[in-house]
């Protein structure tokens, strides 16, 4: 079993999104912000190369578009603040990874009321 650092905070977005792509995208920023957090902290405490950090995401589109800016005309409208999380993928300090909603550990409470 891998072992793992949980972050799990849940907050209303401060600002309102276009489509379902954005609000992934944004959420994934924020996210993205405590890793770097995360790791500079834990880079300070050891020492040693560090493997990628695995954001998990249940929007295809959201990770096709962390790797490629240009994946859809209809994303542009995406404040370019949001972008950073683009860099961080270009640059294998994280990686965003597909998993279902229905496996969303987060989203428990909201898969069992249905």
């Amino acid at each position: 079993m891998e072992s793992s650092m949980i972050l799990w905070m849940r907050r209303k977005q401060d600002m309102v999104a276009l489509s379902s792509v954005e609000a992934e995208y944004i959420a994934a920023c924020e996210v993205s912000r405590e890793v770097v957090w995360l790791r500079k902290l834990l880079s300070d405490l050891f020492e040693g190369p560090m493997d990628p950090t695995m954001i998990h995401c249940d929007n295809t589109s959201c990770i096709r578009f962390s790797k490629d800016l240009v994946f859809h005309g209809k994303t542009k409208h995406i404040n370019s603040k949001y972008h950073y999380i683009w860099k961080l993928v270009q640059d294998c300090v994280l990686q965003l990874q597909y998993i279902s909603a229905n496996e969303q550990v987060a989203d428990i409470d909201e898969i069992s009321s249905y």
